[in-house]
C-alpha cells in the first residue's frame, strides 16, 4: 500500500507542476483560442493519466533541489554502520535446526492506517465510478429511445428570419446521422466511441439558419472527439478524486470545448451577435425544462458561464484563427513541459559528489591513522616480545652505536611493557627515563618522545621524583626555543607537559598550530584538525587531571612537578573556555571525552560528566542539525540510565539479569527486556545456540508494549524486539514471518536512538552487527521487497 500511495502522490505532484507550467505558457502566449486551450488542457489530462508510466519511460533528468542533509560528524568520529557483516552473522542465514513449535510467536498485525486510507480511497473511487456509470446508462437509454432524422439539410439564411419566407436553397451541411428525442430540451452530442447528435423535437420549427448554427456547433463536437476527452476527464476525476486538479481539469475541458465549438459555429455562420442570441434561447429553454443530461454528452447550453461565452462572441475574436507558427510554439512549449514534468528527478549529483569526496578524504585519513596506529602496535609488539637476553644485547649494541633510533624505540617499548613482577622497578624506571630523555634531546619529532609515564607515579611502586620530570621539562623548553622546529615537536612537547603542567602544554599546542595552521602534522591521530586536537586536550585534561588530583600520591607529585599555580584553577579555566567556545567540533570532542566513563566516574574537583554534557548541549545549540551532537547526547542519556539502574540489570548471566529486570517498572522493564533480547542474540552468534531464549525475551517485551506507549524509549525497544524476533524467524527458515517482523520494526515511532545511532551504547558488544544481520539474511533468502 505504501508503494501505491507514493506512486499516487508522485503523479499528483508532477501533474500539478505540469498544469502550472501550461497555464503559464497559455498566459505568456496570450492564447484566446478555445480550440488551442482545449488541446493544451487535454494534453495535461493525458499526461496526468499516464504520469506513472511516463515518469518511468522518459530518461531521468536531474534537477538540483534542496534536500535535508544531516550534519556530518567530524572525521575522527565513526561513520554510521555500513560495514560488511561478520562471518558469524552471515552464518546465520544457513539452514539451522528449526526451533521447537511455539517458540516464535505469530507475526504481528500490520498497521491499520494504510488499510483505512485504502478503504477511504476505494470508497471515493467507487462512488464516482457509480455516478459515471449512471450517466453512461442514462445516455445509452436516451440513444436507444431516440428516433433517427434522415437526410437533414439546411439552407443559408439569416439567423433572424425575415417577414417573407426565403426561397429553398441547396443543402449546405450534412453532419452525419442525427437523432431526435423528447427527453432533451436543447441539442447535444452523446456517445464516446460513436457519437451522435441528438436534437429536441422542436428542431422542426427552427429557421434553417438556427439549425445550421446548431449543427455546426454539434458537428464540431463530433469532429473534435470532445466526448472522448470528456469521458477521459471523468475517469481521471474518479481516479484522482482527492486531487483538486482532476476536478478543475474536467470543468476546464468542458468549458474550452464549448468555446472551440462556438468558434466553429461563428465561423460557419459569420453572424456572432445572432449566434449569441441562439445561446440565450437554449439556456432559457434548458432552465424551463429543469436542466439537461451532462454526463457523457456535450451540448450548446453546457459548460461555462453563459455571460463569458457571449462576451467572447460579441468581442469578435472568435472568427480569427491563431497563426500556425504560434500554434507550433505553444505545442512545443507544452510538449516540453510534459517531458520535464515526467523526466525531472531530484538531482542528488551534488550530494553524491560531496559524499564521494568526503569518502575519499575519510579513506585517506583513515589510511594515515591506520598506518600510524599499526606502526605503534608493531613497535609495542616487538618490544613486548623481547626477552631479557635480547634486551641486554640491544643495550650493548647501543654502547657501540648510541645514535641508533630504532634500537632506542624498541627498547623503550620493551621497558614500557614490563609490569611490577617482571623486573626490578628501579632498573625499569631508570631505563625508561634514559631512553625517553635521549629521544627528547635527539629526536623530539618522534611520537615516543612525548611519553611521560616514566616520570610520575607508576604501577612499579616507586616514583623517580619531580627532579627527573624537571630535567625532561627543561629539555622540551630548549627544543621549543630553537628556530624552525616542526609542529610535531611542539605537539609532542604538549603531550609530555600535559602530564603535570597543562597550562604550559596548551601554550605549546598554540605554537604548534602557528607552525602548522593547516594541520598537516595531525594526520595520524587527529585527522588534520586543530579543533579536534584542542578538544581532545581539554577533554583529557579535565577528566584525567581531575581524576589524578583526587589521588593523594598523584596530587602531591603534580603540585611539586608543575611550573607553578594551582592545577585545579586551570581546570576551572578550561571549563570557562568550553562554556564560551563557539567551535562545535572542539566542544563535541571534549564533551565526548568527558561523558565516556559515565556520571559515576567524576573527579574530586570537577564533575567531568556534567561539564561534558554541558559542552555537547552548547554544541547542539550552535548547530541544531548536528548528527554527531545528537549521537553523543544519546550516549549521555545511555550513561545516565546505566548509572540509575541496579548493576544486576546489566551485569551477570542472562538469567540473573532477567530476574533483576522483572523488578523494574513496566516502562523500564520493556526497554531492558529488548536489550536483554539483543544480548541473548549476541550469545547465539558467539556460541551457535538457538534463538529460543532471545525470542522469548523479545516476546515478553512486546507483551508489555500496549501498556507503555507513552514511555520515551517505546520506539527504540519496539524496534529492537521486532528485529530480534525477525532474526529468530529467519534462522528457523521462516522468511515470511521474518518479513512481517522487519516491516513491523519499520513502523516503530522514531526516537533519537533510532535516528542517531552511536557505537558504544548498550547493548554490548553486538557481534552480530545488529540490525544489519536481519536485512542481509532476508536479502540472501530472496526477500528483497520487504527489505
Amino acid at each position: 500500500m505504501n508503494a501505491v500511495l507514493q506512486l499516487a502522490i508522485e503523479a499528483s505532484l508532477r501533474a500539478a507542476a505540469l498544469a502550472a507550467c501550461v497555464a503559464a505558457i497559455l498566459a505568456a502566449a496570450r492564447v484566446r483560442s478555445g480550440a488551442v486551450r482545449h488541446a493544451a488542457w487535454a494534453a495535461v489530462l493525458a499526461a496526468m493519466l499516464l504520469m506513472p508510466l511516463l515518469a518511468r519511460l522518459t530518461p531521468a533528468l536531474g534537477v538540483p533541489v534542496p534536500m535535508p542533509v544531516a550534519a556530518e560528524p567530524a572525521p575522527p568520529m565513526p561513520e554510521l554502520p555500513q560495514t560488511p557483516l561478520l562471518p558469524s552473522a552471515l552464518a546465520l542465514v544457513q539452514p539451522p535446526p528449526r526451533l521447537a513449535a511455539g517458540t516464535i510467536p505469530a507475526p504481528p498485525r500490520p498497521p491499520m492506517w494504510p488499510i483505512g486510507l485504502a478503504i477511504v480511497y476505494a470508497a471515493g473511487l467507487l462512488l464516482l465510478l457509480l455516478r459515471m456509470a449512471t450517466g453512461w446508462r442514462a445516455a445509452r437509454r436516451l440513444l436507444r429511445s431516440a428516433e433517427p432524422v434522415p437526410n437533414i439539410g439546411v439552407r443559408s439564411e439569416p439567423l433572424i428570419p425575415s417577414p417573407q419566407p426565403p426561397a429553398p436553397s441547396p443543402c449546405l451541411l450534412t453532419p452525419g446521422p442525427c437523432l431526435q428525442s423528447p427527453l432533451v430540451a436543447s441539442p447535444l452530442t452523446i456517445g464516446v466511441f460513436s457519437p451522435r447528435i441528438v436534437l429536441p423535437r422542436a428542431w422542426t420549427t427552427w429557421p434553417d439558419a438556427k439549425l445550421r448554427a446548431v449543427l455546426a456547433h454539434e458537428a464540431a463536437h463530433v469532429r473534435r472527439r470532445d466526448t472522448v476527452v470528456s469521458f477521459a476527464a471523468h475517469l481521471n476525476r474518479c481516479l484522482f478524486w482527492f486531487h483538486p486538479l482532476a476536478w478543475w481539469l474536467e470543468r476546464q475541458l468542458a468549458i474550452t470545448a464549448e468555446h472551440a465549438c462556438d468558434e466553429a459555429a461563428v465561423r460557419a455562420t459569420g453572424q456572432g451577435p445572432e449566434y449569441a442570441q441562439v445561446l440565450v434561447d437554449f439556456a432559457e429553454t434548458a432552465l424551463r425544462s429543469g436542466g439537461r443530461l451532462s454526463l457523457q454528452g456535450a451540448g450548446m447550453d453546457s459548460a461555462g458561464p453563459l455571460e463569458h461565452r457571449i462576451s467572447r462572441i460579441l468581442r469578435g475574436d472568435l472568427a480569427r484563427s491563431i497563426s500556425r507558427p504560434r500554434k507550433a510554439a505553444v505545442a512545443i512549449a507544452c510538449a516540453t513541459a510534459i517531458f520535464l514534468a515526467a523526466a525531472c528527478q531530484p538531482s542528488r549529483d551534488a550530494l553524491v559528489a560531496k559524499a564521494e569526496a568526503r569518502a575519499r578524504q575519510y579513506k585517506a585519513q583513515s589510511a594515515q591513522s591506520a598506518a600510524y596506529w599499526k606502526a605503534n602496535r608493531d613497535l609495542m609488539s616487538a618490544g613486548r616480545a623481547l626477552n631479557p637476553e635480547q634486551a641486554a644485547a640491544m643495550e650493548a649494541a647501543l654502547t657501540r652505536n648510541p645514535d641508533d633510533l630504532d634500537l632506542h624505540k624498541k627498547l623503550l617499548a620493551h621497558y614500557l611493557s614490563l609490569g611490577p613482577h617482571e623486573a626490578r622497578p628501579d632498573l625499569v624506571l631508570a631505563a625508561r627515563r634514559r631512553h625517553t630523555l635521549w629521544m627528547i634531546e635527539h629526536h623530539p619529532e618522534e611520537p615516543q618522545a612525548s611519553n611521560a609515564y616514566a616520570f610520575g607515579p607508576t604501577n612499579l611502586g616507586s616514583s623517580p621524583g619531580p627532579a627527573d620530570y624537571a630535567r625532561a621539562r627543561q629539555l622540551w623548553l630548549a627544543q621549543a626555543d630553537r628556530d624552525g622546529q616542526p609542529a610535531a615537536v611542539y605537539s609532542n612537547a604538549a603531550g609530555f607537559l600535559s602530564f603535570a603542567d597543562p597550562p604550559l602544554a596548551e601554550k605549546m599546542l598554540l605554537r604548534a598550530q602557528a607552525a602548522d595552521p593547516k594541520g598537516e602534522s595531525l594526520h595520524g591521530m587527529y585527522d588534520g584538525s586543530w579543533s579536534v586536537r584542542m578538544g581532545s586536550f581539554y577533554g583529557q585534561t579535565l577528566s584525567v587531571l581531575s581524576f589524578r588530583l583526587a589521588i593523594p600520591s598523584w596530587n602531591e607529585w603534580i603540585k611539586s612537578a608543575s611550573s607553578g599555580g594551582d592545577p585545579s584553577a586551570y581546570l576551572a579555566e578550561i571549563r570557562r573556555k568550553l562554556e564560551q567556545s563557539k567551535d562545535t567540533t572542539l566542544l563535541l570532542i571534549a564533551g565526548e571525552n568527558l561523558v565516556m566513563n559515565g556520571p559515576a566516574v567524576n573527579g574530586r574537583f570537577l564533575d567531568s560528566f556534567a561539564i561534558g554534557k554541558a559542552a555537547v548541549e552548547r554544541a547542539l545549540q550552535l548547530d541544531p542539525k548536528s548528527t554527531w551532537a545528537r549521537q553523543i547526547m544519546n550516549k549521555v542519556r545511555d550513561q545516565e540510565l546505566l548509572a540509575a539502574l541496579p548493576p544486576a540489570v546489566w551485569q551477570g548471566t542472562l538469567d540473573s539479569r532477567h530476574q533483576a529486570i522483572e523488578a523494574l517498572p513496566e516502562g523500564d522493564r520493556f526497554r531492558e527486556l529488548s536489550l536483554l533480547a539483543i544480548s541473548a542474540g549476541d550469545e547465539v552468534v558467539r556460541s551457535h545456540a538457538d534463538w529460543q531464549q532471545a525470542a522469548q525475551y523479545a516476546k515478553e517485551a512486546l507483551d508489555l508494549a500496549p501498556k507503555v506507549r507513552n514511555h520515551p524509549d517505546y520506539g527504540t525497544a519496539f524496534f529492537r524486539a521486532n528485529m530480534v524476533l525477525g532474526m529468530a524467524a529467519i534462522t528457523s527458515g521462516d522468511a515470511k514471518t521474518a518479513d512481517a517482523y522487519l516491516l513491523k520494526a519499520a513502523d516503530a515511532p522514531a526516537t533519537d536512538e533510532l535516528r542517531y545511532p552511536m557505537s558504544g551504547e548498550r547493548p554490548w558488544p553486538m557481534n552480530w552487527q545488529f540490525p544489519n544481520a536481519l536485512t542481509a539474511a532476508l536479502l540472501k533468502a530472496g526477500e528483497r521487497n520487504a527489505v
